[in-house]
């Protein structure tokens, strides 16, 4: 047996290294795309521009809940805001215990639909000549 070669596992059945060796080989790839493109010059200005205005947008939602703190009127929506994401929260609560047993029972029909796809291929593995 050749050092590339792997004895037939359970965890690497034969006629998978094939398989195996592309998906190493495709990690390997991205991992060099993604290391060049993150090193390129113009990734790093793309970022630094991105990390700006993100800076920007905090500042400026900094200063719009300043502003708010000392506004009645939005003290006010704010607080019957608060009223209806109560109102939201039990109604979501209610929807949730009603939706239960039907997603239960979808579970369950998912489930016992892969056991059976799991004894189908197994049969069918049985079946394979060695």
């Amino acid at each position: 047996m050749s050092e590339q070669e792997t004895p037939e596992t359970e965890s690497n059945p034969q006629g998978w290294d094939d398989v195996l060796e592309q998906f190493k080989a495709f990690g390997e790839s991205l991992g060099r795309a993604i290391e060049g493109s993150w090193n390129d010059p113009r990734t790093q200005d793309v970022v630094s521009q991105i990390k700006d205005g993100l800076r920007q947008a905090a500042d400026e939602i900094d200063g719009a809940i300043d502003r708010a703190r000392h506004d009645p009127a939005l003290n006010d929506f704010v607080e019957d805001a608060r009223d209806a994401f109560r109102d939201l929260e039990e109604t979501g609560k209610e929807a949730v215990e009603k939706a239960r047993p039907h997603v239960v029972k979808a579970m369950r029909s998912l489930n016992e639909a892969l056991n059976n796809a799991i004894r189908g291929m197994d049969s069918k593995e049985n079946d394979q000549p060695e």
